[in-house]
């Protein structure tokens, strides 16, 4: 898989393409700056994550919008919530995990990504309630500038929208089909360079 920002030379586009790669789906970045202050607001339904696989099972579900998994759906969930610096948040109702999140800090720095809400919870402001939380832990670790992605128009969006981000651009997300190994060789020399 490979992103493309919409400022990449057209000559990556061709290339991608006769890799086997086909464009797919689109992601807005967006961006709030150091004046997010009235937006920042620590919630004390949120905590960090108690369990992380648990964490990463509620997270594939609600992005999967599934409660039955299947084996692996939790791959990515698990490999953010331990990747170095993230850390992994989540709002629970009894012991049942209803909504997710992850924040990485890098200096004056941090990513807002993994924000999941389970189907059942969903319009009940728990999305834009982690936000607030992880723009607040951001500023309280020290960052300046928060960045998050979601899909264009989406929900998501709106929410990261009312909470004070600004759009940047939109990026899409090119994957390989499958059966495409022998033109992606010929390509392979400038697919290198990404």
């Amino acid at each position: 898989m490979v992103f493309v920002a919409p400022a990449a030379d057209p000559s990556l586009q061709r290339e991608l393409t006769t890799a086997g790669y086909v464009a797919g789906e689109r992601e807005q970045s967006l961006l709030a700056s150091d004046d997010l202050v009235s937006h920042a607001q620590r919630d004390a339904r949120i905590d960090v994550a108690q369990d992380i696989a648990a964490w990463a099972k509620a997270s594939a579900a609600g992005f999967l919008e599934r409660e039955q998994l299947k084996p692996g759906d939790d791959v990515i969930a698990l490999i953010l919530a331990t990747t170095e610096g993230t850390v992994a948040l989540e709002a629970r109702a009894g012991d049942r995990i209803i909504a997710t999140g992850a924040i990485s800090l890098s200096g004056e720095h941090a990513t807002l990504f993994a924000g999941s809400t389970h189907m059942a919870f969903r319009r009940q402001g728990w999305h834009t309630a982690l936000i607030r939380d992880r723009v607040a832990r951001a500023r309280e670790a020290g960052a300046k500038l928060v960045r998050a992605t979601a899909g264009p128009g989406s929900i998501s969006e709106q929410n990261f929208m009312r909470c004070g981000f600004v759009r940047l651009s939109v990026r899409v997300l090119w994957e390989r089909r499958a059966g495409q190994a022998s033109s992606a060789k010929r390509a392979g020399s400038s697919l290198a360079l990404l």
